[in-house]
């Protein structure tokens, strides 16, 4: 179960890359298309980190925290990896059964030649911290407090 929600969770925070394709649209104003997509991506943004949260859980119930952690983590940069693969690879969901060698290759091509793509790292790190910021704000939002602050 697992793994095919791991194969999905980059689709949500995808949408964020939708920006990409923004340009006017006369007589539509920009700032309509900018609001649509901005929703969509918000949206996208945090059923993803609400996901993995209840996947976290479940890891965390059966490893441990520190594992659970572990592969919390792991997930932003396995889903800033298909964002990345997504927008720039032009690769979707099911190409992982489909064109599994293709896939492979380009992950394979990109990290062991990271000077050479230097935007595939920096997209995938960047992406990884922007999800990771926002998942540590969705945890620790959601910890229930005390009228004196303390757990």
């Amino acid at each position: 179960m697992i793994f095919f929600w791991l194969i999905f969770f980059p689709n949500a925070p995808y949408l964020v890359t939708d920006f990409y394709h923004l340009n006017p649209r006369p007589p539509v104003p920009l700032w309509f298309d900018i609001s649509l997509i901005a929703i969509f991506a918000f949206t996208g943004c945090f059923l993803s980190i609400a996901s993995l949260r209840s996947i976290h859980l479940i890891m965390e119930g059966i490893f441990g925290k520190f594992i659970g952690w572990i592969f919390a983590f792991f997930a932003l940069g396995l889903g800033s990896l298909g964002v990345y693969l997504g927008r720039f690879g032009r690769y979707n969901t099911w190409d992982i059964f489909l064109n599994t060698k293709s896939v492979i290759k380009e992950i394979a091509y990109n990290i062991l030649n990271p000077a050479d793509n230097l935007g595939f790292v920096g997209f995938t790190l960047m992406f990884t911290s922007i999800l990771f910021v926002f998942y540590l704000m969705f945890v620790t939002s959601s910890v229930p407090r005390d009228a004196t602050g303390l757990k």
